[in-house]
């Protein structure tokens, strides 16, 4: 029943909670997983056959490039090939020159280095005018706003506090 003292869900403003857990026993076991079958030996890779360089001089010739393909000439431009520079059987002779004798060469004078510079004006400190002395307000307007608004609030309470009351709203019958 709702009104139970021993009920831990009766309507209270302070719930009592139940003092003891609400399965007795231990919790039941998780079933134990299959055994996994024996792992197969990893296939032996494949070896690579060949090697396939980043950079392959193209053999074919290079793509028409005419009016039809967006290029401006009609006939396709042939490719150069480079051709080996042969390899001279003896190579001539070096001749051996002596070499000049040591010469001795003056650093040059340095050169005088000319700035030229902004005039620099230098004037008086301006005198500023003495500011006029800040006239001084009277507190007497807002002592006058004080005061009126501290009469209103005390007729606002008056009216508040002596007028009639009207009757309350009947509230229809409780069954």
């Amino acid at each position: 029943m709702a009104s139970d003292p021993q009920n831990p869900y009766r309507n209270s403003a302070w719930p009592q909670m139940p003092q003891a857990p609400f399965r007795v026993g231990p919790l039941p076991k998780a079933a134990s997983p299959p055994e996994p079958a024996p792992p197969e030996p990893p296939p032996e890779p494949p070896r690579p056959a060949t090697v396939t360089p980043l950079y392959v001089r193209p053999v074919e010739p290079a793509p028409f490039q005419g009016l039809a393909t967006g290029g401006l000439s009609a006939a396709p431009r042939p490719t150069p090939t480079p051709q080996p520079a042969p390899i001279p059987a003896d190579p001539p002779p070096v001749a051996v020159r002596a070499a000049p004798p040591p010469v001795a060469v003056e650093p040059p004078p340095p050169a005088e280095r000319v700035v030229e510079l902004e005039p620099l004006i230098i004037t008086a400190p301006r005198r500023t005018p003495a500011a006029k002395p800040k006239r001084r307000r009277s507190p007497a307007p807002a002592w006058a706003a004080a005061a009126v608004v501290g009469v209103v609030g005390l007729a606002g309470l008056g009216y508040v506090f002596t007028r009639a009351q009207d009757a309350a709203p009947a509230a229809p019958p409780v069954t």
